[in-house]
């Protein structure tokens, strides 16, 4: 990652714009103070010149008159696909903590977080979960009360009483040859799952499964089921953060791990839900997945990794893009085998890595790190370029942005050619396509450095687009 050391550019060749203020000439003594069309124009002490930056007007030129617009941000909606399979009950190093309880706490850390402020951000889960009184966990009928029966949930066998790829049942038409319908588990010790209830889990006599819990009045087959329609109604649906933090909070505090991993169907449902909503298609917004899943597909389709790779590229290449990123959380035994896979998934989702966790580390810790990094690449820092006033074409040669932090005096920000031509310490931006190559930007992207600053404190930072006077520029 680029350095995060800071340096505020001084106010070289300044010429800040003010709303319908009539700058008098570009002295390089002289700033603009923001304000009403009667600003006073105020002297500052002398500084250095910056050689490499061109003042927006010429000592010979009339006085430019400027307009001001507050920046519009491009507004970047994630929505989470997160895992609450029965593993996520294993425990990790960190004081007994299991997986769930150590995602939960790092995602309520996430959404609360004044970093995570006008992201957008939903939520849905697989295995999926009906709505309604079946989530109410149970032993026995008596435990349910009106809502009952308590119905305990099922799957179909596999040795050596482990339920690898487990699929959820009712009787045994659904099982394959060999295998039978029998009350599900959890192993005492280990926690994965299991079908010999009451017996040891493999050879270790201490690690006992137990039954699981049944859901009153519930069916355990709607929970594991396949269908992606299911997938494509959010248990959270998207909305502003920190307005929609309450919400998130809640749905993870509902939720028990049990179930398998449809990893394949929920994407595709995630996919589908996203590109149902009018807002995939709004300019003023980009759209991005989170999978969170500490296992591979085991169930429903896809489940084949290409196919998978397939279904993510599909998406990443799509009009308009929906990437994927991927954050898995892993115990050492099992991450080796799925990190290569994961891989691939994240490249073909265009996000690069994926982010692995192991559960020997302090989980909540490296995760809600984690998700500050993809936080920290989702926000492009891109604004929209404002209509000047009356309907005039925007000159793009004439175009300036100010940034002010906590309430303190704008400061212009010179503009560069491109991305690469960013300085990683100064600040800068710069448009998304080159005007000067015949191309219409749409937008203006904050380089780096700059952006880090914005991002470290979104609130408290004003961005302002000023247009009338020459562009400072940095070539």
């Amino acid at each position: 990652m680029r350095s995060r050391e800071r340096w505020f550019m001084k106010p070289v060749w300044v010429c800040v714009a003010a709303a319908a203020v009539s700058l008098g000439g570009c002295d390089p003594k002289i700033s603009a103070v923001a304000g009403s069309a009667d600003a006073a124009v105020d002297a500052v002490p002398p500084f250095s010149f910056d050689p490499t930056a061109k003042p927006p007007e010429t000592m010979n030129e009339k006085p430019c008159a400027a307009e001001t617009h507050a920046a519009e941000p491009v507004v970047v909606d994630l929505f989470f696909v997160v895992d609450n399979s029965a593993s996520m009950n294993f425990q990790t190093a960190t004081g007994g903590i299991t997986k769930w309880k150590a995602v939960q706490s790092a995602m309520t850390a996430f959404v609360n977080d004044a970093g995570s402020a006008m992201l957008g951000v939903g939520m849905h889960y697989f295995p999926y979960d009906p709505p309604g009184p079946g989530r109410d966990w149970c032993m026995t009928s008596a435990d349910c009360g009106r809502w009952g029966p308590c119905v305990q949930k099922k799957a179909c066998s596999g040795p050596p009483g482990f339920v690898t790829g487990q699929q959820s049942c009712v009787d045994d038409s659904v099982c394959k040859p060999g295998s039978t319908c029998v009350p599900h588990g959890t192993c005492s010790v280990s926690k994965e799952g299991c079908t010999t209830v009451g017996k040891p889990c493999a050879t270790d006599p201490n690690n006992v499964c137990m039954a699981a819990q049944g859901r009153c009045g519930g069916t355990f087959v709607a929970t594991d089921r396949c269908d992606i329609a299911s997938y494509a109604a959010p248990d959270v649906p998207i909305g502003p953060l920190p307005g929609n933090a309450p919400a998130l909070i809640r749905s993870m505090e509902k939720r028990l791990p049990d179930g398998t991993t449809p990893l394949g169907a929920a994407l595709a449902g995630a996919y589908q839900h996203l590109r149902s909503r009018p807002e995939l298609n709004d300019p003023k917004r980009r759209s991005a997945v989170v999978l969170v899943s500490d296992g591979l597909p085991t169930e429903c389709e896809p489940i084949r990794p290409q196919d998978v790779i397939k279904l993510l590229g599909d998406q990443a290449n799509g009009k308009p893009s929906i990437p994927t990123f991927f954050l898995g959380v892993y115990t050492d035994e099992k991450r080796g085998s799925a990190e290569f896979i994961m891989e691939e998934f994240a490249k073909a989702g265009r996000t690069g890595k994926p982010f692995i966790v192991s559960t020997n580390q302090d989980v909540h810790k490296v995760f809600l790190d984690a998700l500050k990094q993809i936080r920290g690449f989702v926000l492009p820092c891109e604004y929209l370029l404002p209509k000047p006033n009356g309907g005039a074409q925007i000159d793009f040669s004439r175009v300036n942005i100010t940034l002010a932090s906590a309430g303190g005096t704008p400061t212009i920000m010179p503009q560069v050619a491109n991305a690469s031509a960013c300085s990683p310490t100064r600040d800068g931006w710069y448009y998304d396509v080159s005007p000067r190559e015949g191309q219409t930007p749409t937008t203006a992207v904050l380089c780096n450095a700059t952006c880090e600053r914005v991002k470290a404190a979104p609130l408290q930072s004003k961005i302002e687009l000023a247009l009338g006077c020459k562009t400072v520029v940095i070539e």
